[in-house]
């Protein structure tokens, strides 16, 4: 007798199917979240390269930290000043950032540069000011690279389409109620963004003042918080609210006010890091 094969009836043709959709409704959320971990990851191997870029500028100009401009040492302009150390583009440019190339020669770079570090000498090699290496009293509590969007950088060399021969790479320091917290650059892909979420606690919520669409534009980039690069060369994820930032305290013990960020033996909250380099 020729035995009859059995097929899969409707309902468990169904169950099958609905069983199938249950796993990959489970599954999928994980596999992104694995694929955003890589890619913070990577963002987070960028910046230690960069970290070591200006541990080697440091140690071949009198441990004074990159200037960038010579006017105003407000920082900006410092990635063309390590770029011989790192010898390479990708290297500034985080694959979670979304600003895209300029039609000239304008590359994203996803990394700002901390102000309060940009005082150290006038010009490189200059040690006549404050501000180098040595006298930071806690570098692996000082913020010296962060996370930014929107911004487009000659680089690694200024160009005929630069308004001078420095990269134009950003720097500032957060934002505060002071008014000194927004960046320094310029860019022609609108305006650009701290990628860090709300830093500070209390959470600061004043702009720079070329930080205006400042509510809008201030998430973090890798989930709920992003990277941050330290003075002493090794880079952490974090959230934004145990950043403390704005200008250097006025003493390494100083909490967060309104217009300085806290000193890096403040107490007063568990911080991570501070942009202050006291």
């Amino acid at each position: 007798m020729k035995k009859v094969k059995k097929a899969f009836t409707l309902i468990e043709l169904l169950v099958v199917i609905a069983i199938i959709a249950i796993l990959a409704a489970i599954l999928f959320p994980v596999f992104a979240s694995a694929r955003e971990k890589a890619r913070q990851t990577a963002c987070i191997s960028n910046e230690k390269q960069i970290g070591l870029g200006f541990q080697q500028y440091t140690q071949d100009f009198d441990e004074c930290y990159p200037v960038g401009e010579y006017d105003g040492m407000t920082g900006k302009g410092w990635a063309s000043q390590i770029y011989p150390y790192v010898k390479s583009r990708n290297v500034f440019i985080c694959p979670d950032d979304p600003t895209s190339t300029g039609t000239w020669d304008g590359y994203p770079i996803s990394y700002g540069y901390n102000r309060n570090m940009a005082g150290g000498c006038t010009w490189p090699g200059n040690n006549s000011n404050t501000n180098k290496l040595a006298s930071l009293s806690s570098p692996s509590k000082t913020v010296l690279c962060f996370e930014i969007v929107g911004y487009q950088a000659c680089f690694p060399t200024g160009t005929s389409a630069c308004s001078d021969t420095w990269d134009q790479s950003p720097a500032g320091c957060g934002p505060d109620s002071g008014g000194d917290g927004g960046m320094d650059s310029y860019t022609t892909s609108g305006s650009a963004h701290y990628a860090t979420g709300y830093m500070g606690t209390p959470t600061r919520t004043n702009s720079g003042s070329d930080d205006a669409t400042y509510g809008s534009n201030r998430t973090p980039r890798h989930t709920q918080g992003s990277d941050f690069l330290l003075c002493d060369g090794h880079a952490v994820y974090s959230i934004g609210t145990l950043i403390s930032s704005g200008p250097n305290a006025s003493a390494s013990t100083a909490p967060q006010n309104s217009s300085e960020a806290a000193g890096t033996s403040d107490t007063t909250v568990n911080w991570k890091a501070t942009f202050s380099g006291m």
